[in-house]
């Protein structure tokens, strides 16, 4: 059990899991531009992704065990919204996009209850010990973007849970 919260690793080894999706039908990434963090200006990425910290609920879970302190439980709820476009110039293939992004992206992350270091793809976050989708998946519709482009955007939730120890301190 890891002595310290992992938020940020969890959020970069998510951007890095994300960044390295290939589509199998084309054998290239599925994303061209995928980012923790909010994305307006996506350039000529017809297809992007966007990796949002959206909220989190910690709270006491027990003794540390052998370690003095508490165990604490910490659920971590990440956004992660595609977005395919230009939606003004052509709908259906902006549809086509998106529903083939579901269908790669959503098998790919029922793979996997943890997620690997960006460092290090052979060793996983230490803290973390679940990864869920919450709630259901869901269309946000087209959005005109700064760029002045229109894009279809698709919301994915993904709850997140790890447990560390936190040591107690006097006043």
């Amino acid at each position: 059990m890891s002595l310290d919260s992992n938020t940020l690793l969890i959020g970069e080894s998510l951007e890095a899991f994300v960044q390295g999706i290939t589509n199998p039908n084309t054998g290239q990434p599925l994303y061209q531009m995928a980012q923790l963090g909010a994305i307006y200006n996506p350039g000529t990425s017809t297809v992007f992704a966007e990796i949002l910290y959206h909220q989190g609920l910690s709270g006491h879970a027990g003794s540390g065990g052998s370690q003095i302190g508490w165990r604490t439980d910490d659920a971590i709820t990440f956004s992660i919204i595609t977005g395919v476009g230009p939606y003004e110039t052509d709908s259906r293939s902006a549809m086509i996009s998106l529903l083939t992004v579901r269908d790669v992206f959503l098998p790919m992350l029922h793979q996997h209850y943890t997620l690997p270091t960006p460092a290090n793809p052979d060793i996983a976050v230490p803290s973390m010990y679940n990864l869920e989708f919450a709630p259901a998946d869901r269309l946000l519709g087209p959005v005109k973007f700064p760029n002045g482009h229109i894009y279809l955007l698709h919301n994915t939730s993904v709850l997140i849970k790890q447990q560390f120890n936190v040591m107690m301190t006097n006043p």
